[in-house]
């Protein structure tokens, strides 16, 4: 499977009288490991380097030792991964969308229980865990993905992301390239989520949205229509290359280029 990002190129840190924008640089991983430890082995770890610099950045372990247990904590130095955890020490279940950022995260380096004698985690499907790291000195958040069985007998490790951009925010299941235009002069901005463009209207109406998606050689590839403030386009089984985006937004024509790869 290939790793899925979209770069828009029309905005990459602009810095404009009456514009800002904010570019994101989304770092996906396809992961689709299973482990699990038996009465023999007691214990099994995944050490998972989100950024593939050679350094892992947490560990995943399974436990059986007369009962079934799964934790992750934070690879030993020079490591320094964190992850968020609820009241109980117990690693949070994020739901997709939800907001990973510097205010909810701990410090932490220690096990922390996904399933086995806490029970948030056993049987939640398809939630992540939110997770920080270090690259250059500098914190970048991301999100695991993994599910846990009701009995806790095993951990699916699914895939994981990270913002490339040090110390900004990303969604839990994000993985293709956020960009946000908070410009005052355009109508629109475009923002990014599991496999989507999402095209938003700033005006308080419902406006017709509608355009086409071509390649970089400008054939047809995909085109749209919503009625309403957003549309959201899927662009998941695109293959990899660089695509053009026109968009109409009630008579107003834009052009857009993005990346996926």
């Amino acid at each position: 499977m290939k790793t899925l990002v979209v770069i828009i190129f029309a905005f990459v840190y602009q810095f404009v009288f009456g514009s800002f924008c904010v570019y994101a640089d989304i770092h996906y991983k396809l992961i689709d490991t299973t482990i699990w430890a038996t009465p023999d082995e007691h214990i099994v770890s995944y050490p998972l380097d989100m950024n593939d610099d050679g350094i892992a950045d947490f560990t995943i372990t399974h436990e059986n030792n007369g009962y079934n247990a799964c934790y992750i904590y934070g690879a030993p130095e020079p490591s320094s991964g964190e992850i968020q955890v609820d009241d109980n020490s117990t690693a949070y279940t994020c739901s997709d969308g939800e907001i990973i950022s510097e205010t909810p995260i701990d410090t932490l380096h220690h096990y922390y229980s996904m399933g086995g004698l806490d029970f948030d985690w056993k049987g939640a499907a398809d939630k992540s865990i939110a997770v920080r790291f270090k690259i250059n000195s500098q914190y970048h958040y991301g999100w695991i993905r993994v599910n846990i069985p009701n009995n806790s007998g095993n951990i699916y490790i699914i895939e994981c992301a990270y913002e490339g951009v040090p110390e900004q925010s990303i969604a839990s299941g994000s993985k293709i390239t956020s960009v946000f235009d908070i410009s005052v002069n355009d109508s629109f901005w475009i923002e990014s989520k599991n496999g989507s463009l999402i095209i938003n209207t700033r005006n308080s109406n419902a406006e017709r949205i509608s355009g086409s998606i071509y390649d970089i050689n400008g054939n047809y590839v995909k085109s749209f229509y919503f009625f309403g403030n957003q549309a959201n386009v899927n662009v998941n089984n695109f293959q990899s290359g660089v695509y053009f985006l026109s968009v109409d937004i009630t008579g107003r024509h834009h052009t857009r280029k993005f990346l996926i790869y």
